[in-house]
């Protein structure tokens, strides 16, 4: 492993020596209004029929662009709520170039111009279809279709097609998908896809930033809410913003609920014992409730220098009821055929504070920050019943989690740019159990990364970005137990683009982490007769490689996605059964590799005057467990279509995804029926309808997950409202005073981290 790292980190070094070409092109300068003040986020774009080269302004209205010296190239400059102007440009060696943008005497309801591209970045500007079709920024993302992206506007849910993680930003502030969801589509200027990310947002897989427009003074008032039916559930917040000068204050509050009347599964396993048993067990009319309630304030603070935003909120979770009852018979009957009776509840308070700080120290030099601290207070209580045997595990948990983040960044003239940061993560677990089994559990882990990345523009169409940081990670458990260790984290990517047209990607990355907390603790809970789920502090830190080729062409009226991507997880953290005094013990030991290779092909073409749209990919995933336990493989092609439709203020989307075999990291064997769903809105002046359906004829809809190992063989067959047929509405409406447009919006994350662990 060390010999592997050694390698990857001596063929990264020799990348920190290009440097740009001397027969490069330059054009620089400032964006500025009638007033004299610094127009930022302002778009500056050189462009003739084979290439394309483009900058945003920064705080200051500063750009800077390198480009290929031909003939004649045309500038824009343009900025939502201006003029666009337009320059004919001689190509010279350097060029200085301050530029005014007028107002515009009229706000223009939709940009003609769909998306712009340049090296390893796509800028993607939403005409008013896809503005009006849309209440949210999850919505209109997937109003966008991003090739590489598959959005689900019905359950919220984004992912990359490569399995990459999503990184978002807001006007180039680092945020969350929550706070993407709370933003208005007509907020919403342009949505950067960074596929290589690099200067600022080196160092991220992937990245979406939202591009907002801006208003000096007034507010808005927002107010949403969506429903399901057949799967009964409820989302419904209000949030109020105000805008003075410099500065805006926004305040949301919401509740949302789910109850899942109908759950049920079947399971059938095999208990290899000296004596083998199997059980089969029939569950049905499951029910689950949930619940939650937040609030939340923000302030954010901009000037020409710097930027503060800062949240602060309380979110209370609540699972009151968790409840099934089943049939469970054994074969040879070592136990009568009986009912058991499970129920279990939970409850989490978490109050929280996040602070994010971008400061200007002048010549292309940023001083960036983020700081962030909650604390969770967790209850979890279960109940067994099976025969004669009733167990009972409660837990409570005070859980404290905290994050300090600091970069500084540079950029120099040439297009180079150097960043330099440390980060410090922190958790602390205190856990009491009591029930069947009593202990006390004391939990703490750390991270700390100190890293640097540095991005080139070696030769005129290529972008290479280079990194590594270093992870020293240390967890212990009840003060007795601990593990320190530290691991680098190198990794390079790069993007060729010879055209606008089409472009060749790459990148090679080595990451690590640690097993969930709830499988580092030293204790055990009882999950039934003859099953014990327990703890393992002995686990290594597993680490991550990936790799991944990847080729675009973009024809504007159809665009091509391929890639190949390959994943492992190295030392992994593997489920793991062994009999011990008459119970089979369920636990996590670290154990082999897991691979997967996924070839993927999309496609995407643009109709009617981009009133259109149609997607349509396939892809082929291999999956392996290697170790020396047990091994596992799956080898799976499946399919997936969406189409989106705009008539006047009116829309149409559908999707299909097929069934899916997929090898969990976990690693169990995972399969899911075909997904596909529909819905049609309406938007206008601030209101906006959105009613659509899911599975809606599936009658069956389930999930199947298997394991098989030496000691123990399962397969379980569930069933549940929250994954099956559901209809749903979405209504929502807004309005500004004091102004025709705004800033941003905020929302707040539900999820809730906790290391207790629970005899599921």
């Amino acid at each position: 492993m060390k010999k592997n790292v050694t390698i990857l980190f001596a063929a990264m070094m020799p990348l920190f020596a290009f440097s740009q070409n001397d027969g490069d092109h330059r054009i620089f300068g400032t964006v500025k209004n009638n007033k004299g003040e610094a127009i930022r986020s302002a778009s500056v774009v050189i462009s003739d029929d084979s290439a394309s080269y483009q900058a945003v302004t920064d705080r200051k209205g500063e750009y800077s662009i390198y480009f290929a010296g031909k003939d004649t190239f045309d500038v824009v400059f343009s900025s939502v709520g201006y003029a666009q102007k337009r320059v004919k440009l001689m190509p010279e060696k350097s060029l200085h170039m301050d530029v005014t943008l007028d107002k515009a005497v009229k706000q223009i309801s939709e940009v003609v111009v769909e998306s712009r591209r340049s090296i390893g970045m796509t800028a993607y500007i939403p005409n008013r279809y896809q503005t009006n079709s849309a209440n949210s920024g999850i919505g209109l993302l997937s109003n966008l279709m991003i090739p590489g992206l598959d959005v689900n506007r019905i359950t919220g849910t984004v992912e990359a097609r490569d399995q990459r993680k999503i990184s978002y930003y807001i006007d180039g502030r680092e945020s969350s998908q929550q706070e993407v969801e709370a933003l208005r589509p007509k907020d919403i200027v342009r949505v950067e896809y960074h596929d290589q990310p690099t200067g600022l947002f080196a160092g991220k897989e992937l990245v979406l930033n939202y591009v907002l427009r801006r208003y000096d003074y007034g507010g808005y008032v927002d107010l949403r809410t969506h429903t399901t039916a057949l799967y009964t559930s409820g989302d419904y917040s209000g949030r109020v913003t105000l805008d003075r000068k410099k500065t805006r204050y926004s305040a949301v509050v919401g509740t949302t609920f789910a109850n899942d009347n109908d759950s049920y599964s079947e399971t059938n396993s095999l208990l290899r014992f000296d004596n083998p048993i199997e059980r089969t067990q029939s569950s049905g009319n499951g029910k689950n409730r949930t619940r939650s309630y937040y609030g939340m304030l923000q302030t954010v603070l901009q000037t020409q220098k710097m930027s503060f935003v800062a949240n602060g909120g309380l979110l209370w979770n609540d699972s009151p009821i968790n409840e099934y009852k089943a049939g469970v018979s054994y074969n040879p009957a070592v136990s009568p055929t009986s009912e058991i009776n499970v129920s279990s509840s939970s409850k989490n308070l978490k109050p929280f504070l996040t602070t994010n700080t971008q400061i200007s120290l002048g010549n292309h030099q940023y001083l960036i920050g983020a700081a962030s601290y909650n604390y969770t207070r967790n209850k979890y209580d279960r109940s067994y019943i099976e025969d004669k045997t009733d167990i009972l595990s409660m837990a409570k948990e005070d859980a404290h989690n905290a994050y300090v983040d600091l970069n500084y960044y540079k950029a120099w003239n040439n297009g180079n740019t150097l960043m330099v940061g440390a980060n410090q993560f922190l958790t602390t677990n205190d856990i009491n159990y009591s029930g069947t089994i009593a202990s006390d559990q004391s939990l703490l882990s750390s991270s700390t990364i100190l890293g640097m990345n540095y991005s080139v523009r070696g030769i005129k169409k290529l972008s290479l970005t280079a990194g590594i940081s270093a992870d020293f990670n240390y967890y212990s458990v009840n003060d007795k137990k601990s593990h320190f260790g530290v691991y680098l984290r190198p990794y390079i990517q790069g993007t060729y683009m010879p055209n606008l047209k089409n472009s060749l990607s790459f990148r090679a990355r080595l990451m690590n982490s640690m097993a969930s907390t709830s499988f580092l603790n030293a204790t055990e809970q009882i999950v039934d007769k003859y099953e014990i789920v327990r703890g393992n502090p002995d686990l290594d830190v597993m680490k991550y490689l990936s790799g991944y080729v990847g080729y675009n062409l973009d024809l504007g009226v159809w665009s091509l996605n391929a890639f190949v991507n390959y994943f492992s997880t190295l030392d992994m953290a593997k489920a793991y059964y062994y009999s011990e005094n008459g119970m089979m013990v369920n636990t996590k030991i670290t154990d082999g590799n897991f691979y997967s290779l996924q070839y993927d092909l999309s496609n995407t073409l643009t109709l009617l005057n981009k009133q259109l749209l149609i997607t349509a990919g396939a892809f082929l995933k291999q999956s392996f467990v290697r170790g020396d336990l047990y091994h596992l493989k799956q080898h799976w092609y499946g399919w997936m279509a969406k189409v989106n439709g705009y008539v006047g203020n009116f829309s149409f989307s559908a999707y299909f995804n097929s069934k899916i075999k997929w090898i969990l990291s976990s690693p169990y064997l995972y399969t899911i029926r075909p997904d596909y769903g529909l819905s049609a809105s309406y938007g206008s002046k601030g209101f906006f309808v959105e009613i659509g359906a899911r599975k809606l004829f599936d009658k069956e809809s389930y999930t199947v997950t298997s394991l098989d190992t030496p000691y123990y063989r399962y397969s379980t067959k569930s069933f549940s409202e929250a994954d099956g047929r559901q209809v749903y509405i979405k209504l929502s409406y807004n309005f500004d005073f004091g102004r025709k447009t705004q800033r941003g919006n905020i929302n707040v994350d539900t999820s809730v981290s906790s290391g207790i662990l629970k005899a599921n």
